[in-house]
């Protein structure tokens, strides 16, 4: 299977570009089995936060499941990652 990432993705706060819902984005990638996402609004950077916390709470479900499975020290380097960017105009 061939791993594919979203490179440029607009949120709602890509005025008038995007409508994408950052928790329904991430945990629809992450279900689709895709090993990263990258979200790139227009010259705005307001989705971070929203996109860290989505992470943050997956993260957590995802490292209770490992420790319940026996991991006694689970690694996030594996997981789903949000790759932080920014469509600018120069």
């Amino acid at each position: 299977m061939q791993n594919f990432v979203h490179l440029h993705v607009h949120t709602q706060y890509s005025l008038l570009d995007g409508a994408a819902r950052i928790p329904e984005l991430v945990a629809h990638a992450k279900a689709l089995g895709m090993p990263a996402l990258a979200i790139t609004d227009h010259g705005v950077v307001q989705a971070f936060p929203d996109a860290n916390h989505v992470w943050e709470d997956l993260w957590k479900a995802e490292k209770a499941k490992r420790k319940e499975a026996g991991d006694p020290n689970p690694d996030k380097q594996d997981f789903f990652k949000i790759i932080y960017g920014m469509e600018a105009y120069l």
